[in-house]
């Protein structure tokens, strides 16, 4: 350890990397998301969560999604996929891309992002909304889709490229879209 860089967390990290294998670099990544979690709760919450069972959850949802990604990308965990042609395009000129998403937790809370690009891949607005609610992750996508659609209408955006991962959300969108030209 007397070799390991002090420069930043990032040249560590780096280091770390070449001197252990995947899974307990895997596992090192989630309970530093456990301690940082730890440390939000304390000040933002006033919580003292039980931080033991907060990592032994996040170490359970790092390998849960890890067996989920082997079995749904196509490249292996790690690639880009769910639908997508595996990199961001910008949307043709005088159009905006709303790209959206959703996370579940469930009985918990949703959380809904919006990030909206013009054609030259220029951020022109970022949005999250975090709310309590019990809602089946189609719901969730579905509520992202709005939040997004209405940033964009709010900005004044009429012609809307909507870019989500959710498949049957954007049939239904495709099909139910009146008033806007949105190409999904």
């Amino acid at each position: 350890m007397a070799d390991a860089p002090s420069s930043s967390i990032a040249t560590r990290l780096g280091w770390m990397a070449d001197k252990v294998g995947k899974d307990e670099l895997r596992i090192f990544g989630a309970l530093m998301w456990a301690a940082w979690s730890c440390g939000n709760m304390y000040l933002f919450e006033q919580t003292l969560p039980d931080a033991t069972q907060l990592a032994a959850g996040y170490c359970r949802l790092v390998e849960e999604y890890r067996d989920y990604a082997k079995r749904v990308f196509p490249g292996g965990v790690g690639s880009v996929g769910c639908g997508s042609n595996g990199y961001w395009s910008p949307p043709a000129l005088g159009w905006v891309k709303v790209n959206v998403d959703a996370h579940v937790r469930e009985g918990v809370y949703v959380e809904l992002g919006a990030v909206l690009r013009d054609h030259e891949g220029l951020v022109k607005a970022m949005a999250a909304r975090k709310t309590r609610a019990r809602w089946s992750s189609e719901v969730a996508e579905t509520a992202a889709a709005v939040f997004g659609l209405r940033i964009a209408q709010e900005m004044g955006y009429r012609q809307v490229h909507l870019e989500t991962d959710a498949m049957g959300v954007a049939t239904r969108i495709k099909q139910g879209c009146q008033g806007y030209a949105i190409h999904l």
